[in-house]
């Protein structure tokens, strides 16, 4: 599960052109402007990733111009990408790393959906896994992957949907919450569009399995329409099996979906493997044309280890600085 708040260590310290009293500090795959004289490489600190909102107190006060959410920022053409904040912010409280979240009062940023918002039903069912992936900058090596080929797809700017067939009952999710089938929905537009229902029902007869069918909903009035495209599209990333707890690899995925006429998520390379790469390197390469209109800038990357038939997901993203 993802972590918004952690104790790391500052690995480095570099000078910033034009800077009196800033810094650069790496801390992990990140990097953070901090203040001078704050820190020494190798403190302890607490680190505040991209996505965290603070709540309105008078210590995070100069965080009220960002309504109080952490995103990436440039102060002096350098990217600062999250908060780093010295020991002391605890006032002497001995806080287990599980705790900060909660001692902090901090919450995860979540985009808006600006189409009709379809109405909750209950919470994201506990038989089929969310869809945040961990971001590269929290992995603390690639050594660990040396033995699995990877497959890497274009991470899309959108709102995650989940569509799933379990004891003949289907159900729609966004990516925290089970929805109503609320026909003013762009969940419930695309399963029309696509034909979900009898998509999910033909592949459960042809895989002998309940399933989850996981993507990216892009287009007008989701997330400002970045892909430039008129009504909306989904293209697919995630086949599970919800019986026996696995995700499909991509051969089975891909080669299912294509003939139910489903799109997925653009393949960018295929068969990677990781021991050549350093994360600077993998952040470097997530810059690129998106492959939906060439015309603008692909949010980043997603790497998937391509298993068949496993129990084991892992996978990562690694979004693009530009």
């Amino acid at each position: 599960m993802r972590k918004l708040v952690t104790y790391r260590n500052i690995q480095e310290l570099l000078p910033i052109d034009g800077a009196d009293n800033i810094m650069l500090a790496k801390i992990g795959g990140w990097q953070c402007v901090v203040k001078k004289g704050e820190f020494n490489i190798g403190d302890r600190c607490i680190y505040f990733e991209i996505d965290s909102i603070l709540p309105e107190r008078p210590e995070f006060e100069f965080l009220r111009k960002y309504n109080f959410r952490i995103k990436t920022i440039k102060l002096k053409g350098q990217l600062s990408q999250g908060l780093c904040l010295p020991l002391s912010i605890l006032s002497g409280a001995d806080i287990p790393e599980d705790g900060l979240e909660k001692y902090f009062g901090v919450k995860k940023y979540e985009p808006p959906i600006t189409y009709t918002q379809a109405n909750a039903k209950g919470k994201f069912p506990y038989f089929i896994p969310k869809t945040d992936e961990e971001r590269i900058q929290n992995i603390s090596n690639l050594e660990r992957f040396n033995d699995k080929l990877f497959y890497v797809t274009e991470k899309l700017d959108g709102t995650s949907a989940t569509y799933y067939l379990r004891d003949n009952e289907i159900g729609i999710c966004s990516r925290n919450l089970e929805l109503k089938n609320d026909e003013s929905s762009i969940y419930h537009t695309v399963m029309g569009k696509y034909r979900l229902e009898e998509v999910l029902r033909q592949l459960s007869k042809r895989l002998g399995c309940n399933l989850a069918l996981q993507g990216e909903i892009i287009g007008e009035k989701v997330q400002g329409n970045y892909y430039r495209i008129r009504g909306l599209d989904f293209y697919a990333f995630n086949l599970f099996d919800i019986d026996n707890q696995r995700h499909f690899d991509l051969d089975t995925m891909f080669s299912n979906l294509m003939v139910l006429g489903i799109k997925t998520v653009p393949l960018v390379q295929k068969d990677i493997i990781l021991t050549d790469y350093t994360i600077q390197d993998l952040i470097m390469y997530a810059d690129g044309k998106s492959e939906i209109n060439g015309e603008v800038l692909r949010e980043g990357l997603v790497y998937r280890a391509n298993i068949p038939a496993s129990l084991e997901k892992i996978s990562f993203k690694v979004n693009s600085n530009k």
